[in-house]
């Protein structure tokens, strides 16, 4: 490639710099999804075993996981999780707290990824 003068050098410099730093911005930014991807993955786990853990408490009358521990384990990304455990265990369905709060609190979660996002 030939340069007429040295601003059309160091122009072609800058913009093959600004070329590295995007595609660096774009590893650490799939970087970033990856490791959120996983951190979801392993809430929704965490929150589907606790509510499968609560209902085998509930059934053999022992000590039980607080509801605001389940709420919490929602709020932080396990929304989904917690509301699968509660449609394949059958535990908590008839807490209007839960029904209505798991949904909206999944709901929430939606709107600010997409807000986010966009």
């Amino acid at each position: 490639m030939q340069y007429n003068d040295a601003s059309d050098f160091s122009e072609a410099l800058l913009c093959s710099e600004g070329f590295k730093e995007n595609r660096k911005d774009k590893e650490v930014m799939e970087l970033w999804m990856k490791i959120l991807f996983v951190y979801l993955v392993i809430a929704n786990i965490v929150a589907f075993i606790l509510m499968g853990v609560d209902k085998s408490k509930a059934r053999n009358r022992k000590r039980r996981i607080r509801e605001r521990t389940l709420f919490l384990s929602a709020i932080v990304g396990g929304s989904v999780g917690a509301i699968c455990g509660m449609q394949t265990f059958r535990h908590k369905t008839k807490h209007f707290s839960f029904n209505f709060g798991m949904p909206f609190i999944l709901i929430v979660q939606v709107v600010i990824a997409l807000i986010l996002i966009f």
